[in-house]
């Protein structure tokens, strides 16, 4: 709160969780169009590797540095050779099939430091709310392949399940904010799109 003034949700993942981005390599999963991205450059990270699998949503004019399609991360033997820093995976795990395959993917192959997360409780999304995917996401390999698949979102994530997975590895939880409080991050964005959320760092441990 600044002056009695709510925290919009963009000044909070700028200010509170992306510092930690600054001079490291990153790699985004799911940037919703370029909105993340930005909050991530603001803080001068070495470079930023954007996977996005809905590609012609992108805003190819104001982040000219696009890298990467969904179906890259899939790939092993493209990751093989890329190191990061700090991976960021926020919005994206309940529309996967598999959350935590990709999170295994992520923690063994990339072994960022740091590990940002976001996602929901499974009862916001497991109703009407989000329904049907138009098209296949992050959660189809073959995104890319312009195939259509309607899947009913039915996400088993809970955030009890994703904290006592990873703690089983080196990853362990750095901060962790649990339930924004809408009074505290009242904008448009997160009314519509943020309600239930919750955000871990991750810090890898040795």
């Amino acid at each position: 709160m600044e002056n009695g003034a709510p925290m919009k949700y963009k000044d909070f993942v700028t200010n509170d969780v992306f510092p930690v981005v600054e001079g490291k390599k990153v790699l985004e999963i799911g940037p919703l169009q370029g909105y993340l991205t930005k909050c991530i450059e603001e803080n001068n990270p070495a470079f930023v590797h954007t996977v996005e699998p809905a590609f012609n949503k992108w805003d190819t004019q104001r982040h000219p540095n696009y890298h990467g399609t969904a179906n890259d991360f899939f790939n092993e033997n493209y990751v093989d050779f890329l190191n990061f820093d700090v991976v960021v995976i926020m919005g994206v795990l309940y529309h996967l099939h598999s959350p935590f395959h990709l999170l295994e993917l992520i923690i063994n192959k990339c072994r960022p430091e740091y590990l940002i997360l976001e996602t929901s409780h499974a009862v916001v999304y497991a109703g009407s709310n989000i329904g049907r995917e138009p098209s296949n996401t992050l959660g189809n390999a073959y995104s890319d392949k312009g195939i259509n698949f309607p899947i009913k979102i039915n996400s088993a994530v809970v955030k009890q399940d994703i904290v006592t997975g990873i703690e089983t590895t080196p990853m362990k939880l750095y901060k962790y904010w649990d339930e924004y409080e809408k009074r505290g991050f009242d904008d448009e964005f997160y009314e519509n799109s943020k309600s239930g959320m919750w955000l871990g760092i991750f810090k890898w441990k040795n």
